[in-house]
């Protein structure tokens, strides 16, 4: 269960309600923080303050013992001189403590305590408040060895949770195996711990609004992934949820998600998998291809054989964590979706799932043409001056052959892809390369599915009602880029924004607004509404295809202006879908909102269950979890559509079915024609740039 506390230095408040202001005590797992408020004239806080006791809960009771407490700390209100910046005389001292995942920072997980000042008086601790975090971990014991294919593994457990994690499904492609499909790992001795994951696989390093940070970090020895499962007694025929995480295929890990909530809520084994990445994952090169190995190896697309043989691991090893082989639900979000599309049309990974949860799919499949084209710009960044300025380690491999890119350092790769692709945004999709996946260029998926040629399971499609808001400040227009400093003061240390300033006139806001809807419309249309109908003409319906739309954050919930800014953006769902209660940037969820979204949460989550036990998102009660009443979410109706739209305000649930929504990309591009063709004045200048978001 997610956990978020506001601590006020003058008040408690929980839930919008205000409190007795003695002694509160957040609980999570063993976890555990007591919070009471100090009187003014205090020697520890003059002007009044906060009390933080930690520890953990030994007995179980719920609270925060005398003889449990490990640690007092002490958060004072402000006051010129005191603990608040000049100015902020009065400030009031807030924490929030929220949950922190099992990962890194907690094996266990446990609680994470912001604290800070209300320096703008909103009475919530909002990220550019910040002043300091800490960690308070859960305890953990070490499961019992587990037995899988290769030797014996021990994990970590609590009191709702087993987890394995760093689980090796494949030998580390380095050297020889760069670039050819994943080799089954060699087996070994003794016990090997699983506590924690694996190396992320190698990546541009990215701050948390998706900023490049220039480093480069991972390691190519990376094939790795974790599994949960409930601490309970069932040992056997759970559902498995193989999750595949997004980042454009360039980024992202295993660690940056929690399957817990999933698998001790919804009974389940979840399996998070790791993949090669960038140009290490979809590669495409004739030299290689003339090095030797088979179509496979050939095909460019390593990636996508990195998940197939994750999935050939879990038909072979999770029946040992409790789940059932024969019922594998495979999910992905964004680039992960997309690689859930190629999986479904991948005759090599047909009967590894059963049924399949395409999250903001975003990318089209490759010409397998344009992949050696890519990679040839790569090569001849490899010798360029540029990349040579990059570092001491530089090593020119503008012959492109076989040995020599093999040895080529990481870091140069993709440095070289970067400067190769003219310093774009970078994203990579799979090739459509005749044999990975077998099929030939121009084909797509719609076509692919028309044809009969794919995996026919159940299948649910869903997108954001404003994907495109995430991406828009990320490209140098106006001042888009400082939208990220109205929810977040630190963001521009050396100015305060404000929404006037961003957008200073109507046609700043009009031109904003034009390409987040209609570039999310267009995606909406052509990565759910053509790939559902496609499905449900061929035939699939018979196996049951869902459509949803995700709303939430459209209504006036979040922040001041985030329904304008940003919204059902993309990546918003994650946390819903998954159970998390930290939200996309760290802006939207606050203590007003909390009861709404955890009811759409709920709901969200009952749903997916549901369609991961039996193929279908209902269970014929209307109700999550027995008590709130949800609607029922009737299957796609060929050329007319029919989604279920996910939302919530505040306070209440607010799902419902939408009839009769299908839309083709091509109606959207002519409605945006249409529209920006009667765009004059200084928007008339402007008539091209909605366009550059109709991915």
């Amino acid at each position: 269960m997610s956990t978020s506390l506001i601590i006020s230095g003058c008040q408690t408040t929980e839930n919008d309600e205000e409190v007795t202001p003695t002694v509160n005590t957040v609980v999570n797992g063993s976890t555990a923080a007591s919070t009471s408020t100090i009187a003014v004239g205090s020697t520890e806080c003059p002007y009044g303050g906060i009390q933080v006791k930690t520890g953990i809960d030994k007995n179980g009771n719920g609270s925060l013992d005398t003889a449990e407490v490990d640690n007092t700390e002490y958060v004072c209100n402000g006051a010129a001189g005191n603990a608040g910046a000049a100015g902020n005389t009065g400030t009031n001292a807030l924490i929030k403590i929220l949950t922190e995942s099992k990962g890194s920072n907690c094996v266990a997980g446990g609680l994470r305590i912001h604290s800070g000042l209300d320096d703008n008086r909103s009475g919530e601790l909002e990220i550019g408040e910040f002043d300091a975090t800490s960690y308070l971990c859960g305890t953990w014991d070490y499961t019992a060895s587990v037995t899988i294919a290769n030797g014996d593994i021990r994990g970590a457990k609590d009191a709702t949770v087993k987890f394995y994690r760093g689980i090796p499904f494949a030998k580390p492609p380095v050297g020889a195996l760069r670039w050819t499909k994943p080799q089954t790992p060699a087996d070994w001795t003794g016990t090997r711990d699983a506590t924690k994951s694996g190396n992320i696989c190698t990546q541009r390093e990215s701050i948390r609004t998706w900023q490049e940070t220039g480093k480069i970090v991972g390691n190519e020895d990376c094939l790795y992934l974790d599994v949960y499962r409930p601490n309970n007694d069932v040992s056997s025929g759970m559902p498995v949820y193989f999750y595949i995480h997004g980042g454009s295929n360039t980024s992202g890990s295993a660690a940056d998600y929690d399957g817990s909530a999933m698998a001790a809520e919804l009974n389940m084994v979840v399996v998070i998998t790791q993949y090669r990445l960038g140009p290490l994952g979809w590669f495409r090169n004739a030299d290689l291809r003339a090095a030797g190995g088979d179509a496979t190896d050939d095909s460019g697309n390593y990636g996508t054989l990195d998940h197939i043989k994750a999935l050939e691991w879990v038909k072979s090893n999770i029946a040992q964590f409790g789940g059932n082989p024969n019922n594998v639900t495979i999910a992905g979000e964004s680039a992960g979706a997309h690689n859930v599309q190629n999986l479904l049309i991948a005759s090599s990974a047909g009967g590894l799932f059963h049924r399949a949860i395409s999250q903001s799919g975003a990318y089209p499949i490759s010409d397998d043409a344009s992949g050696d084209v890519r990679t040839d710009g790569t090569i001849t960044a490899l010798g360029s001056d540029t990349l040579a300025a990059l570092g001491s380690n530089y090593k020119s491999c503008t012959d492109g052959t076989a040995d020599c890119l093999r040895a080529e350092t990481t870091s140069n790769i993709l440095n070289a892809r970067k400067i190769g692709d003219g310093n774009s945004l970078p994203t990579v999709s799979a090739y459509a390369d005749g044999t990975v996946l077998p099929i030939a260029w121009p084909s797509t998926f719609a076509s692919t599915v028309t044809s009969g040629t794919y995996n026919k399971v159940p299948v649910i499609f869903g997108a954001n009602t404003h994907e495109m808001r995430t991406f828009m400040p990320l490209f140098p227009i106006g001042k888009w880029g400082k939208v990220y400093d109205l929810f977040d003061t630190s963001y521009d240390p050396e100015h305060k924004w404000t929404f006037e300033e961003i957008f200073p006139t109507e046609d700043d806001y009009t031109l904003y607004q034009t390409c987040a809807k209609y570039g999310s419309e267009n995606w909406r249309a052509k990565y759910v509404d053509e790939m559902v109908n496609a499905l449900k003409n061929e035939g699939n319906g018979t196996k049951g295809v869902y459509a949803y739309l995700f709303n939430w954050g459209e209504q006036d919930v979040g922040p001041e202006n985030f329904n304008k800014v940003f919204g059902a953006t993309h990546a918003m769902d994650i946390s819903f879908f998954m159970g998390s209660d930290d939200s996309l940037f760290g802006y939207s969820f606050t203590k007003a909102n909390k009861k709404g979204r955890e009811a759409l949460r709920s709901a969200m989550m009952t749903y997916v269950a549901q369609f991961a036990m039996t193929g279908d998102p209902n269970d014929g009660t209307g109700t999550v979890n027995g008590t709130a009443s949800i609607p029922t979410w009737s299957v796609w109706t060929a050329d007319s559509g029919g989604r279920i739209i996910f939302d919530a305000n505040k306070t209440e649930l607010k799902v419902a079915m939408s009839t009769g929504d299908y839309k083709t990309s091509g109606a959207v591009l002519g409605e945006l024609a249409a529209l920006t063709g009667s765009w004059t004045g200084v928007l008339s200048y402007y008539k091209t740039i909605p366009f550059m978001f109709m991915w």
